[in-house]
Order: structure tokens, then sequence, then C-alpha cells
């Protein structure tokens, strides 16, 4: 990647800050990802981790410039998990 900033979409910004995620974390996903592949839809999947430990998807167009969204992978899991403690407790 070279040395231009990201650009977020609306929609990836509002995911950062709903998840507590930095452009940082998503500008070192896309400079060094752990994992990457490219979509058929010409998009570009880039695995990474946030400073805090979560794993991360970033989702860039073709120019890896643009960010479309980003993605805590496992937040569901997590969720899931929570919410059976929660069942079991009361």
């Amino acid at each position: 990647m070279q040395d231009e900033s990201l650009q977020y979409s609306r929609h990836a910004l509002e995911r950062m800050k709903a998840d507590g995620f930095f452009e940082d974390d998503a500008e070192a996903a896309v400079e060094w990802p752990t994992r990457r592949y490219r979509n058929p839809d010409d998009t570009i999947e880039h695995f990474g981790y946030a400073a805090d430990g979560r794993y991360i998807n970033v989702v860039t167009d073709l120019s890896e410039h643009y960010v479309i969204t980003v993605i805590d992978v496992h937040k569901r899991t997590r969720d899931r998990q929570r919410r059976r403690r929660e069942r079991r407790s009361n």
C-alpha cells in the first residue's frame, strides 16, 4: 500500500464508532494483514488485529484506499456467549 491515507465510507465510520475501533486499527489491518482475500465483487478483505487484540476484517475497494466497512469477526460469538452466561445466572 502507498503512503496515501485511507478514506472511509459513512458506514465504516459508524461501525468503527459502534464497535470501538480506531482508524489506526483499520490502517494496520490494511497495511499488514494476517490474511488478505480478493472477492469476486471487486472488494478486498484485510484480516488483522486491533490494538486491543480483537480480530477484525477491513473491507476495501480494489484501490485499497477506500474502506467500505470494518467488521469485528468474533463479535457474534462473544455476544452469544454473554447472553448464555446471563441466562444461566438468572
